[in-house]
Parts: structure tokens; sequence; C-alpha cells
């Protein structure tokens, strides 16, 4: 790309996408240390199942009148 090749050409080539190929550059060529830097989300969901929870069900479930049901 230095040289004048397009990007999107090299993305095609590469067989990756056009936003994937500018991640790689800003990620990989800034500082070139090649650490991942995002942050994930930092939403709190109230609905989540803690783990006894998800454990009775999962006991529930493998209890041999509901076996078949998974199958």
């Amino acid at each position: 790309m230095a040289d004048g090749a397009r990007a999107s050409e090299l993305a095609r080539l590469l067989g990756v996408g056009l936003t994937t190929l500018q991640r790689w550059r800003r990620h990989f060529a800034g500082d070139g240390d090649g650490v991942d830097r995002r942050k994930g989300s930092h939403r709190h969901v109230a609905h989540r199942l803690s783990e006894e929870e998800r454990q009775r069900i999962l006991l529930t479930c493998n209890e041999s009148e509901f076996v078949a049901l998974l199958t």
C-alpha cells in the first residue's frame, strides 16, 4: 500500500474485509506490539442465571424423565 496499492484490492487478495485490514493496520503497524486493546462489554446483565440456578437446570434436564427430550 505504501507503493500505491489500493486497500480494497489488498483486502480482497488476502481474503479479509476492508475493515479487518484497517483494524490490522491500526493495531499492528501503529506501535508494533500487537496487543489487543479491545475492552469488551461493560454491561451488567440483570437476568443472567446464577451458577446455582444454572446447575439446577442442568440437573433437572438430565433427570431420567427428561433425558429423552434432549435428543
